[in-house]
């Protein structure tokens, strides 16, 4: 598994994104508020709430898995120069979990952020192959709130409707 981020909890020596992982190998298959530790990211963050961005997706036998690479490490790379980019996510096809079958995530300030960055070039080049690279694709929204108290922290997810 891969995870870049670019935020830091600049309150503490650790970077609450390096904490956070998958919670089982067939994590793709997963609802999102189940697929990753989010207590223990929830208890390390700084953040109070992010849009989020995942992208479920069970590759063709055929896709080009070096083009795919490649695409995404550039809409990344424009994901870093967009303002309101959280952190990025990149998941990795699991052995013995679902053929084929994966989940991506990118965490947003807001909505409109990740709108922007969706439009940018290496976006819209990524986003052009995946009808020839995935037999099925979906795209999720969330608004993430991150709630404490005394005992424990968790992550609320609210799945939104385009």
């Amino acid at each position: 598994m891969t995870v870049l981020s670019e935020a830091m909890n600049t309150d503490t020596t650790q970077d609450p994104f390096q904490i956070l992982d998958r919670t089982h190998d067939d994590f793709a298959a997963s609802p999102v508020a189940e697929a990753f530790n989010w207590p223990e990211f929830a208890a390390e963050t700084n953040l109070t709430h992010w849009y989020m961005v995942a992208f479920r997706s069970t590759r063709k036998p055929t896709a080009n898995l070096d083009l795919l690479d490649d695409l995404e490490t550039l809409a990344y790379n424009d994901a870093l120069e967009q303002p309101g980019f959280i952190f990025y996510f990149k998941g990795k096809v699991v052995p013995g979990a679902a053929p084929n079958q994966n989940m991506s995530f990118c965490m947003w300030r807001d909505r409109a952020s990740a709108v922007a960055a969706s439009r940018r070039h290496h976006h819209a080049k990524a986003a052009a192959v995946a009808n020839g690279m995935y037999d099925v694709y979906q795209v999720e929204r969330y608004n993430a709130t991150v709630h404490r108290s005394d005992a424990k922290a968790w992550v609320e997810f609210d799945p939104l409707t385009v």
